[in-house]
Formats: C-alpha cells, sequence, structure tokens
C-alpha cells in the first residue's frame, strides 16, 4: 500500500441483512492520520 496508496476493494456478502459493524473498541484507528489530516487547507504549502 505505502504512502500513495492506489488500490480498490470489492466485498461481496452472502447475507440477505448485509454486513453490520461489530465495533471492538480496538485502537488501531488512532494509528493512522484521519481525511482532514491529509486535505491541506487553501493557500497552505504541499
Amino acid at each position: 500500500m505505502g504512502p500513495a496508496p492506489q488500490f480498490t476493494a470489492i466485498r461481496f456478502f452472502d447475507n440477505p441483512k448485509g454486513w453490520v459493524a461489530q465495533f471492538t473498541g480496538d485502537p488501531i484507528a488512532e494509528r493512522f492520520p484521519r481525511l482532514d489530516d491529509r486535505i491541506k487547507s487553501p493557500g497552505e504549502a504541499c
């Protein structure tokens, strides 16, 4: 994946109810930048 990932994920569901999230409270997301952190403000240097 690297610093500039370019890939597509396709998920197939065989359950007619669809996929239901089961949040575990795992803090793994805190290790990754949020979208707001990745988008530069107008006028900000790249």
